[in-house]
C-alpha cells in the first residue's frame, strides 16, 4: 500500500480511501517519528507502519473469505435487495487469467482485490500485526539470553544431550512466538535467536570434536614413546651376536657381479660397484702381502664389517658379516661354493658377461643369510619386566593412568 503523487496531489491507496468515506472522511493525519513512520491517524483509528510506513496485512484467511459476487448477476438483478447495505464493495477482477493474483502466506494466487478488502477489515476492526519498538529489544534480549544458555549448559551435559536441550530452548522459544503472534498480533524475529542458538551448539560441537582428536594425538605420542622404549629393551635383551648382511657371487677371472642377495634390501646401494671394490681390496692385499692368488680363504675389515672371501678356481664367493661370526658360517660359504661350483661349472668357464644362468642359485646364497643373538644382560631384564609390569596395570584413558604411564 503506497501513496501516489501526480503533481501537488497526493493519492492514498484504494483500501485507505475506502475506509475513510465508510468512516465519514474524519481527518487524516501521518506521524513521523524522528527517523520513522510510526503511521496514520484516522480520526480515533491509528494504523501502525514500520519505519519506511509500510503497513503489515493481518490475512483473515485463504481465498474468498469475503464474499465474492460474480457481475453478471449484479447487472441481471439476480441478488436480492439490500445484499450491498451498508457495505463496502470493491469491483475487481479474481480469474487467474487477469493477472491480477499475488502470492500471500495463505495462497500463491490470492485476488487483489481480495487483498484490499483485507487491508480495509484491519483498518475498520483495528486488527494489525505490529512489530512494536520493544520488539527489537526483545530479540537483542532472546539472543543474548538463548546464547547465553547454551553457552553454560553445553560444557556440562555434552553434545547429546546438548542437542536435546538445544532443541528444547527452540521449541519454547517458538510457541512464545506463535502465542504472541496469535493473540497479540506482534510479529517477533526469531530467525536471528534460533540462528545464534544453533550455531552455538555447532561452534561448541566443532570445538569439542577438536579437543578429542588433539587428546587422542597427544595419547597417541605417549603411547608411541612408551612403545618405544619397551622395543629398545627388548632389542637390549636380544641384541645381534652376528648377522651375514650380504652375500656375493663373483665371477673369478672378470671380477663382474654374477648374483647378489642381502638380509635388509633397503640398505642395498649399488651391488656391482661393492663386488668391484672386495675385488679390487682382493688383489691388493694378494699384491702386498704375495698370496697367492687360489690359495685359502681370505678376511679383511671395512668399516665396522668383517669380510669373508671364499674362492675357487671358478667363482668368488664373498660375505659381508656384521659382529663376530663362528667357524661354521665359513664351513656353510665352503659348502655353498661347492655346489655352484658342481651345477655351473659349464657356464663359469663359458662366461662371457651373461649372468642370468646363475639365478638358480639364489636359495643357496640366501641360506647364507644367517645370524644369531647374544645372550640378554642381566641390567636389561629387571627393566623390561618393570616396563612390561606398568604397561599392563594402568589403564589408559584415565587422568590417573597417564600420570603413571608418565612415570613409566
Amino acid at each position: 500500500m503506497r501513496l501516489l503523487r501526480s503533481s501537488e496531489d497526493v493519492f492514498p491507496p484504494l483500501a485507505l480511501v475506502c475506509a475513510w468515506h465508510y468512516l465519514g472522511k474524519p481527518q487524516l493525519i501521518v506521524e513521523v517519528g524522528r527517523d520513522r513512520v510510526d503511521g496514520i491517524r484516522m480520526g480515533q483509528r491509528f494504523i501502525p507502519t514500520d519505519a519506511p510506513g509500510r503497513l503489515l496485512i493481518n490475512y483473515l484467511g485463504p481465498p474468498k473469505t469475503f464474499p465474492h459476487f460474480s457481475i453478471s448477476d449484479i447487472l441481471n438483478g439476480k441478488l436480492p435487495r439490500g445484499t450491498f447495505t451498508d457495505k463496502i464493495v470493491l469491483v475487481g477482477a479474481t480469474a487467474a487469467g487477469i493477472h491480477d493474483v499475488h502470492t500471500t502466506p495463505l495462497s500463491a494466487a490470492y485476488p487483489g482485490a481480495e487483498i484490499h478488502a483485507t487491508v480495509i477489515d484491519n483498518i475498520l476492526t483495528q486488527h494489525f500485526l505490529t512489530t512494536p519498538k520493544w520488539s527489537k529489544l526483545y530479540g537483542l534480549l532472546a539472543i543474548i539470553i538463548l546464547g547465553a544458555l547454551m553457552g553454560l549448559a553445553l560444557p556440562r551435559v555434552g553434545n547429546v544431550k546438548g542437542l536435546l536441550y538445544a532443541t528444547g530452548l527452540c521449541t519454547v522459544y517458538i510457541i512464545i512466538a506463535y502465542w504472541m503472534f496469535v493473540h497479540t498480533r506482534v510479529w517477533l524475529n526469531i530467525v536471528y535467536p534460533l540462528l545464534v542458538l544453533s550455531m552455538t551448539y555447532l561452534g561448541h560441537t566443532f570445538n569439542s570434536m577438536v579437543q578429542q582428536l588433539q587428546g587422542a594425538f597427544r595419547d597417541l605420542q605417549v603411547s608411541e614413546q612408551k612403545y618405544r622404549g619397551l622395543f629398545a629393551d627388548i632389542d637390549l635383551l636380544h641384541p645381534l651376536a652376528f648377522q651375514v648382511q650380504q652375500v656375493f657371487l663373483i665371477h673369478h677371472h672378470t671380477g663382474l657381479l654374477l648374483l647378489h642377495v642381502a638380509a635388509d634390501p633397503v640398505t642395498i646401494h649399488d651391488p656391482d660397484l661393492i663386488s668391484s671394490m672386495l675385488i679390487a681390496i682382493q688383489d691388493f692385499m694378494q699384491d702386498s702381502f704375495r698370496i697367492a692368488a687360489d690359495t685359502g680363504p681370505e678376511t679383511f675389515q671395512i668399516g665396522g664389517f668383517t669380510v669373508w672371501v671364499e674362492k675357487d678356481a671358478l667363482a668368488v664367493l664373498a660375505a659381508v658379516i656384521h659382529g663376530i661370526p663362528p667357524q661354521t658360517v665359513r664351513t656353510l660359504l665352503q659348502q655353498t661354493l661347492a655346489t655352484i661350483h658342481q651345477e655351473h661349472a659349464e657356464a663359469l668357464g663359458a662366461f662371457t658377461g651373461d649372468a642370468t644362468p646363475f639365478a638358480t642359485s639364489r636359495p643357496l646364497l640366501e641360506a647364507c643369510l644367517v645370524a644369531e643373538t647374544a645372550q640378554p644382560t642381566s641390567q636389561a631384564l629387571p627393566r623390561l619386566w618393570q616396563r612390561l609390569v606398568c604397561l599392563v596395570s594402568v589403564p589408559r584413558w584415565s587422568i590417573r593412568s597417564r600420570r603413571q604411564a608418565k612415570q613409566c
